[in-house]
């Protein structure tokens, strides 16, 4: 056997190894991250006051997080936006109770909405783009946390004085 033939199998070889695997699997791949789109949408009508049990919540967190790690999003990315979530979701509760009922109550403000925003956005960013993504998951993860950061030290200058921070802070 000559160095071609050696050469032509080794590639050969490689290719069946590593390349036939990869082309095979992104079908799989897209469902994952198909499941983990559709069950952030669970997760997102669940965090709100009224719909539905502190433990149904829960529940929609694990599952999103099950699938996620299925399809491969960074676990960082995933914490940052679940205990955001849960921080959206205490304060929801809160704001009901503060106002005696669910008619006209229930918000978070719109500092708070605009940083789960960005968590998910950055979830969304990892399921549709994949590939390119942890291109800006540092810087936008800092973001992020400089934005909490900012709400927790100073509450009154950022209109997040009645939001619960306990789940932030907090390693459930």
């Amino acid at each position: 056997m000559t160095w071609l033939e050696i050469g032509k199998l080794l590639i050969a070889g490689l290719a069946g190894g590593a390349i036939v695997p990869y082309l095979t699997n992104i079908r799989d791949r897209r469902v994952a991250r198909a499941a983990v789109a559709e069950q952030l949408a669970v997760v997102e009508g669940a965090r709100w006051a009224g719909s539905g049990t502190w433990a149904e919540f829960i529940k929609a967190i694990t599952v999103f997080e099950a699938k996620a790690m299925i399809a491969g999003i960074p676990r960082p990315v995933v914490d940052h936006y679940t205990r955001l979530a849960r921080v959206g979701r205490a304060t929801s509760e809160a704001d009901v109770e503060r106002t005696g009922g669910i008619e006209h109550s229930g918000g978070i403000g719109m500092k708070l909405s605009e940083v789960i925003k960005a968590a998910r956005d950055l979830i969304v960013d990892h399921v549709w783009h994949p590939h390119t993504a942890f291109l800006r998951r540092t810087a936008a993860l800092a973001t992020i946390e400089e934005d909490v950061q900012k709400a927790i030290d100073n509450p009154n200058a950022t209109g997040l004085a009645r939001v619960d921070w306990w789940h932030w802070t907090s390693r459930e």
